[in-house]
């Protein structure tokens, strides 16, 4: 039994909990633990690893699973959960931002094409023009 695995022994508290690195049903599973009560199936949560800032993202495929206490490999601990509602709400809140943005721009565009053309129109041959329009 590796040493990182004895909180189990000790401690009714930790859960176990696997997780994958990859997307797919036959990714490789493996086991994390952590004092949070909170996380479950589906939940990303962030995990040691040798690469990117020595920390990278895992998806939760299974919660209070019973650890692998003979198991000689390391088993970390979660750092955290991803707040992933909040970052759905921060994207779905810019996505409205800019759907105003891009209408308000239509609209000042729109605006400033009228008063060009208005400016460098002579009012009188535009309402002459307006009164020989074919009609059909």
């Amino acid at each position: 039994m590796h040493d990182s695995r004895k909180v189990f022994l000790l401690d009714e508290e930790p859960r176990c909990i696997l997780a994958t690195y990859e997307e797919g049903e036959n990714a490789s599973r493996t086991e994390f633990k952590t004092w949070d009560q909170d996380i479950q199936v589906d939940d990303f949560i962030v995990v040691p690893s040798g690469t990117r800032h020595d920390m990278t993202v895992v998806k939760v495929v299974k919660v209070d699973v019973e650890p692998n206490l003979e198991s000689s490999h390391k088993m970390d601990w979660v750092v955290c959960k991803i707040d992933r509602a909040a970052f759905e709400d921060t994207t779905q809140r810019e996505a409205t931002f800019l759907n105003a943005a891009r209408k308000a721009e239509k609209l000042r565009k729109k605006q400033q094409m009228r008063e060009d053309f208005l400016r460098d129109v002579d009012p009188k041959a535009m309402s002459t023009a307006i009164e020989h329009q074919p009609t059909e």
